[in-house]
């Protein structure tokens, strides 16, 4: 339901907004379908660095909720989102 309220979104160029929890359930489901894993914590810094990118970009994702879901040191993030 999340890529689906997304798609319409972005169809309406409107804002994407999704919960944690959401946005927690769209990571694992990209996670399995690229990397055939759905537990995060094992995932390689490069990985991890590649879903901020997808979380980021078409779920627009705040830093924040990135930071929460992947573990990933927040100056890291403002590097690849300034």
């Amino acid at each position: 339901n999340a890529e689906a309220f997304s798609l319409i979104a972005s169809r309406l160029q409107d804002s994407i907004f999704l919960t944690d929890d959401e946005l927690y359930a769209v990571t694992i489901r990209f996670a399995d379908n690229e990397y055939g894993n759905r537990q995060l914590a094992l995932l390689t810094p490069e990985q991890k660095i590649r879903i901020a990118k997808e979380l980021h970009y078409r779920y627009n994702a705040s830093n924040q909720q990135i930071r929460r879901i992947l573990k990933i040191d927040p100056g890291i993030l403002s590097e690849l989102f300034p």
